[in-house]
């Protein structure tokens, strides 16, 4: 049987094959299972490229602030912290498993950013988005 802890409202279930690495959280009635966690003393960084419609330079001047933008990012990457945050969703099998990066976006050591010209037409209502995020993830294990 594995052995499960509460994390405030998640249940963490660690796997009982000790070569398994990845535990899985139960939240939702979903099976989380971040890629970076904290139980295996991994960490990432991140280097990012937006491509944008606009000059170079025009990522700082509009579109809303850069650390809002970057805050939202990161909470993308990472698996929600509560029931709240998954807006009403609900699993379409009793064992739907659902991968994600983080387990928490404090996992995240180093990031860059790198903005850049999106070299398309624009042909549709929300092309004035930003329309392309590339992102080059490294994982990281520490030694304790």
């Amino acid at each position: 049987m594995p052995e499960a802890t509460l994390k405030g409202n998640a249940m963490v279930v660690n796997p009982s094959d000790t070569d398994q690495r990845f535990a899985f959280v139960r939240l939702g009635g979903f099976r989380w299972v971040p890629l970076v966690q904290r139980r295996n003393h991994t960490r990432c960084s991140l280097r990012i490229r937006f491509l944008r419609h606009g000059h170079p330079g025009d990522l700082i001047k509009s579109g809303g602030d850069l650390d809002g933008r970057l805050k939202t990012f990161f909470d993308a990457l990472r698996m929600p912290h509560t029931e709240a945050e998954l807006g009403g969703a609900t699993p379409t099998s009793p064992d739907q498993r659902f991968y994600c990066l983080l387990e928490d976006d404090s996992l995240i050591t180093d990031f860059s950013i790198e903005a850049d010209r999106l070299l398309r037409r624009q042909t549709g209502p929300h092309d004035e988005l930003d329309a392309v995020v590339y992102t080059d993830v490294r994982l990281t294990e520490e030694l304790f």
